[in-house]
């Protein structure tokens, strides 16, 4: 199982497809491939028809099943995903919704901003480290694939974001340290920090894709950290609060049993959210009443960091 500080399930990330897409793009104003058409009115009896045509050449969006799941994709050999277990984004983008002013923070390890795939999405200022300052003393994969679920450009280039005109934040505060009630606190007082950044009233969502640890002591949420969430959700988003999207955990299987719930997910907005496999099935991540709903969580095809902090090339199949 994962905690404080360790990779975490990503099924989190998908169902920021519903908080992103805030609102919707013209063709003037995205960054993708797809382009606005004219609108016009359908004629009584007839079914309006999309308001962008979609163009897909991104070459490892076949490998996306959590974005469509065909059940024909070969994801490794001759594995199969079930068909339907996706989020069905197609519809969602040919209404014209690709994220147009929406900003997501993601509280996670680093994010390589000059990925081919992320270019322009993060900038220097708005990557801030909350560990010994660089890219190796963090988790450096992790970060990255997150971000790549979100927003990755629609440029015929490696993958498809789900909300590729959202802007990004990058709180770095993963460690490689070994769980500890130390690393946990110091991770809570992280978030902290970056929920009290001045940016936090323009921030669409906070993204957390990891959990606490199995000591049950983590299940209380402190008063602090429950200040700075109460903030961001009342405040922040130009004032119609800020959406809390929370992995539920890996830890199904241990001591704790599955109705435990962890300190992130006892704030009253915290969406929390557990994982399914490609085939359908449920994986070992946490459940009981703190969790919403379940989302894609396995085999997730996403960018990958370069350079120094290489590990897994091009892309990623599985965190």
């Amino acid at each position: 199982s994962c905690g404080i500080g360790k990779k975490e399930n990503k099924g989190s990330t998908s169902l920021l497809s519903l908080l992103f897409l805030e609102n919707k793009d013209s063709a003037s104003s995205s960054n993708s491939q797809e382009s606005s058409k004219p609108k016009v009115e359908p004629k009584p009896g007839e079914k309006s028809k999309p308001k962008v045509e979609l163009n897909i050449e991104d070459p490892l969006y076949k490998e996306q099943w959590y974005l469509k799941s065909t059940g024909e994709q070969k994801i490794f050999g001759d594995v199969r995903p079930t068909k339907g277990i996706d989020i069905n984004i197609e519809p969602v983008w040919k209404q014209g919704y690709l994220g147009k002013n929406t900003k997501v923070a993601i509280m996670d390890g680093w994010v390589d901003r000059n990925h081919s795939d992320l270019k322009g999405k993060l900038s220097a200022k708005n990557t801030v480290f909350y560990n010994e300052g660089n890219c190796q003393s963090s988790v450096p994969d992790h970060g990255t694939i997150i971000a790549g679920i979100i927003a990755a450009q629609h440029n015929k280039i490696g993958i498809r974001g789900i909300s590729p005109n959202t802007m990004l934040y990058s709180y770095v505060l993963l460690h490689h340290q070994e769980d500890s009630e130390a690393e946990s606190i110091k991770t809570q007082d992280h978030i902290v920090k970056a929920m009290n950044r001045p940016e936090y009233k323009e921030m669409t969502v906070y993204n957390g894709s990891f959990g606490d640890g199995d000591d049950l002591r983590h299940d209380i949420l402190p008063n602090h950290l429950r200040a700075a969430m109460d903030q961001v959700t009342e405040k922040g988003n130009r004032g119609k609060g800020s959406s809390l999207v929370w992995a539920a955990g890996n830890n199904y299987f241990s001591n704790r049993g599955p109705g435990s719930s962890g300190s992130y997910l006892n704030h009253h907005a915290v969406i929390s959210v557990n994982g399914i496999g490609f085939d359908g099935l449920p994986g070992p991540h946490r459940a009981g009443a703190s969790v919403w709903l379940a989302a894609p969580a396995n085999f997730l095809a996403s960018t990958d960091p370069f350079g120094d902090c290489v590990r897994l090339g091009v892309y990623a199949h599985s965190i």
